[in-house]
């Protein structure tokens, strides 16, 4: 498709010249969507292979909220200290850094994949504690340490999809998943604590599902609060953005193919790629369409939402299970709006509207809602999001 084209399809009239156009987008780096240094990790996460730092290259590939990468590593002796930089939060979104928390069990699970190829047994001991609202910030948090032990054991079956793995925000084909994956699926939280998987794959269930997140989305970013804790994390209007920081959520992280996005970034001002962009992802197709071809939607839940512990232990869960599903050929993303509604409305002391709905899904009132997410077959890849490298997480 070529650029008048696009833009007329997006409604927009005004059109740079053709020649100048290209010009700044190759000044503005537009054009190196997963390429330069804040992509590297993603290409030298395992080369070389140094030490139980092959642990911590692999760590830094995890999920994460926004893709705020909230982790610190500490590297001595025969362990790794893993530290949340509580400071690399959502504010509004995350109130309790329930979510902040769910990143670094992510992290802790690639830690753990990686450990055996790396020539480790690893040992994780998972902090305790409770999560609280106004929790400090200023100062980094223990919430694991990771011991190695030297040890010739087999590499994991999942190793492989550390740098494969991506949230894939695209539209998915409303095609049914494999049962055996679903039961694939429903294994993994059998060796993590505290921690229960349940799927959805029938229309009624997904309805419900769909009805519920749509509507908790408006209500969650309708909240001042939330725009102001997760703009800080939008790199969508300067590609030098992305390359400074190496973090936050790009273009074609929220899904805009990669010849768009790179038109959006030349865009010359803020106000105009600001209007393209939410053109851009209004032609994606709107939020509630995307979820309603989801072919499964999945909870994760525990039994104390607001425990450290089992926040890391999801966490944990959600990565293994996204990397299971990138070795089957299957797209993922989190879909966390109902439940983020639920720590705005405990933050706020507002009546609990959403969590009943939840509840009802599940079926079991002693399981805690945490994460919530779709799985299917996509109609385009996922993209690598930026990263921050070893010299930017390593504290000594």
């Amino acid at each position: 498709m070529n650029r008048r084209r696009f833009l007329r399809g997006l409604g927009i009239t005004t059109i740079l010249v053709v020649g100048g156009a290209v010009w700044y987008a190759d000044e503005e780096g537009a054009f190196s969507q997963e390429k330069g240094p804040a992509f590297a990790p993603w290409k030298d996460w395992n080369q070389p292979q140094t030490g139980m730092l092959a642990l911590v290259r692999a760590g830094i590939l995890a999920a994460s909220p926004h893709n705020t990468q909230p982790w610190l590593f500490r590297v001595s002796g025969n362990q790794i200290e893993v530290l949340a930089a509580t400071s690399r939060n959502t504010g509004g979104l995350d109130p309790f850094l329930r979510e902040l928390h769910i990143g670094m069990g992510c992290a802790l699970e690639n830690m753990n994949v990686a450990s055996c190829s790396a020539g480790y047994a690893a040992d994780l001991e998972l902090a305790d504690g409770v999560l609280t609202l106004h929790a400090d910030t200023s100062t980094p948090q223990r919430v694991a340490t990771v011991r190695c032990t030297p040890a010739s054991l087999p590499a994991s079956p999942l190793y492989a999809m550390l740098p494969e793995r991506h949230t894939n925000r695209t539209p998915y084909e409303l095609r049914a998943l494999p049962a055996s994956f679903q039961q694939e699926l429903l294994a993994v939280p059998q060796s993590l604590p505290n921690t229960n998987l349940f799927l959805f794959t029938a229309q009624e269930q997904r309805q419900t599902i769909v009805d519920l997140v749509s509507r908790c989305n408006d209500i969650v970013y309708a909240d001042k609060a939330v725009r102001e804790g997760t703009t800080p994390w939008e790199r969508v209007f300067k590609w030098s953005a992305v390359e400074q920081h190496r973090d936050g959520i790009t273009l074609e992280d929220y899904g805009v193919p990669t010849s768009a996005a790179a038109l959006l970034y030349c865009m010359p001002t803020p106000i105009e790629r600001a209007v393209i962009a939410q053109k851009a992802k209004a032609a994606m197709g709107a939020y509630p369409r995307q979820l309603s071809a989801s072919p499964m939607f999945g909870i994760i839940a525990v039994r104390d939402r607001y425990s450290l512990n089992q926040c890391l232990q999801a966490g944990r869960l959600w990565e293994r299970a996204h990397l299971l599903a990138t070795s089957r050929g299957i797209a993922a993303r989190p879909i966390n709006e109902a439940i983020e509604l639920i720590d705005i409305e405990n933050a706020e002391g507002r009546p609990r509207v959403t969590e009943p709905t939840l509840a009802a899904l599940i079926g079991n009132t002693s399981w805690q809602p945490m994460f919530m997410f779709r799985m299917g077959y996509a109609t385009r890849s996922g993209s690598a999001s930026p990263r921050r490298d070893l010299a930017e997480v390593l504290q000594q």
